[in-house]
């Protein structure tokens, strides 16, 4: 009987040294432990080499591709700062069991063993930043303006298509790679465009299929100086394209009037005086301009007569311009683009404007003089002429209001209310001694010289 005892109790100590030298075993083990994962993919029974390898091959970032047509870009992800803690995973996992004391790894251990997985999660580290660079890159070599139409008129209307132009859509760029990048490790990603359709387009240009305003004014084309401000103004104001809504300035499309721009000395009015000034001839552009504007039914922002009526258009139908002060601006009130053209050919200015004429009603213009207002009249005391003599110094002239009527579709409308002021009439009077003649200073007066000395007024307009 005691012998048995004493082999149970040897038997006991057997078993019971090779459990802890089992347990040991299976503590100290370099192997990660039974039942542990990293994000799904069992690492056990793995060394940590074995395990880095795997998960690695498993969830490591790759490439980014963008594609576009036959373009493409290829980046490499972990450059630009994506990537998986692969390794601090792994480390977590072989200490799992490990780093308590021998009772408590070893109830660790066990646990797993009886089925208790432990799933550990993957850090993941993104730099979506790091596309900025990447994705003006791409917008510079895609990125394209649209191209509007065209049109020029000589002999014929002319129409160049337009081009559409493409654009990245960058915000739709960035999610779309985020969401990609959430999906899988080495995205291909077709790169959104939002297309951009020029401002003018053919099919606006096409409204415009022949004149529906128009007017031709003369001029002396002897006169050098002039000549050359009407050629230059006109050459201004020329191949013009104005769309609906837009406003036009006379003074904006020829600049200063200077010598410095090519204008020469001529005659201009300056305060209803005529005088040698630079850019005469300009305001015979203008006012040109501003009938066939008013033909075609245009709507005139801005214009003010001269101070003397034009001899080149009929009364109150003339434009000033003066850079900075007076100016002639329209508006295309049309639903259609309007075109523009001004030229000079030998003695003559046209303008004429383009547009829709299925769409237009043919405008009718009419002036009248509704007052002429008598010019005053001034004497003045003169030293130097003999009494009873009067010498006219400044002939003057009559003020004039008149009225501009425009009528459409039978409509009768007031374009405009002119005041051409008066100018007085100055006239010396003789108050000094009377010359009594000798026969050696006496001057026989006959038909061809009793005339000699006066003046007739001439005036020219700008």
């Amino acid at each position: 009987m005691k012998k048995a005892i004493i082999l149970f109790l040897i038997s006991v100590i057997l078993i019971a040294s090779s459990g802890v030298i089992y347990a040991n075993k299976i503590v100290k083990s370099n192997l990660i432990h039974k039942g542990i994962y990293v994000e799904g993919v069992s690492v056990s029974d793995l060394t940590k080499s074995e395990a880095l390898n795997l998960v690695e091959s498993t969830f490591s970032f790759g490439k980014i591709k963008f594609i576009h047509e036959d373009k493409d870009w290829e980046y490499d992800l972990k450059e630009l700062g994506f990537f998986y803690e692969l390794q601090k995973a792994v480390d977590e996992a072989y200490n799992i069991g490990r780093t308590h004391g021998f009772i408590k790894n070893l109830s660790e251990i066990i646990s797993l063993r009886a089925g208790s997985d432990i799933n550990i999660l993957l850090t993941r580290n993104e730099n979506f930043d790091s596309f900025e660079p990447i994705f003006e890159e791409i917008t510079q070599a895609i990125d394209q303006n649209p191209q509007n139409a065209t049109i020029s008129i000589n002999s014929e209307i002319n129409i160049q298509e337009g081009i559409e132009g493409f654009k990245v859509d960058k915000e739709s760029l960035k999610n779309i790679v985020q969401t990609s990048l959430a999906n899988e490790n080495s995205p291909v990603v077709e790169i959104p465009i939002e297309t951009k359709a020029p401002a003018i387009t053919s099919q606006m240009l096409r409204r415009i299929n022949g004149i529906i305003g128009e007017y031709t004014t003369t001029f002396n084309a002897n006169v050098a100086g002039r000549s050359q401000n009407i050629r230059l103004a006109s050459s201004s104001v020329n191949d013009v394209l104005l769309l609906p809504g837009q406003e036009f300035s006379f003074n904006d499309a020829t600049g200063r009037i200077t010598i410095a721009n090519g204008y020469k000395n001529a005659p201009v009015i300056v305060a209803g005086v005529l005088q040698e000034g630079v850019g005469g001839g300009v305001c015979q552009v203008s006012s040109t301009l501003y009938n066939s504007v008013l033909y075609a039914g245009l709507d005139v922002v801005q214009r003010r007569a001269h101070s003397i009526p034009s001899t080149y258009v009929n009364i109150g139908r003339d434009a000033v311009v003066v850079h900075g002060v007076l100016d002639l601006k329209f508006k295309n009130t049309h639903d259609f683009p309007v075109y523009i053209k001004t030229y000079v050919s030998g003695n003559k200015v046209r303008a004429a404007v383009y547009g829709d004429t299925t769409n237009h009603s043919k405008v009718t213009l009419s002036s009248e003089i509704v007052e002429v207002i008598p010019r005053q009249v001034e004497y003045k005391n003169d030293p130097s002429i003999p009494i009873g003599k009067e010498v006219v110094e400044e002939p003057g002239r009559d003020g004039i209001k008149s009225v501009t009527y425009s009528v459409l579709n039978g409509e009768r409308k007031v374009v405009s209310r002119d005041h051409y002021p008066t100018r007085k009439k100055v006239i010396k009077v003789g108050t000094g001694p009377v010359v009594v003649q000798t026969p050696e200073t006496a001057i026989i007066e006959t038909p061809e010289n009793q005339d000699e000395g006066l003046s007739e007024e001439v005036i020219f307009n700008d």
